[in-house]
């Protein structure tokens, strides 16, 4: 009895750490995107600004 509840306990251990692993990537993941959205409009504005300005 004392084995399996030590099996159990190492178990929701494992999947507490894999969930909060999956999702601290998940988020890393998520900021990355929004940086390299944010960063591809700031290129965006500068090629407009300088076509407006062109003209």
């Amino acid at each position: 009895m004392e084995n399996e509840q030590k099996i159990n306990h190492q178990m929701r251990f494992i999947q507490h750490h894999f969930y909060q692993n999956l999702h601290h990537s998940a988020l890393q993941a998520a900021l990355k995107g929004m940086d390299d959205v944010s960063s591809s409009r700031v290129v965006l504005q500068k090629k407009l600004m300088s076509r407006i300005i062109k003209l």
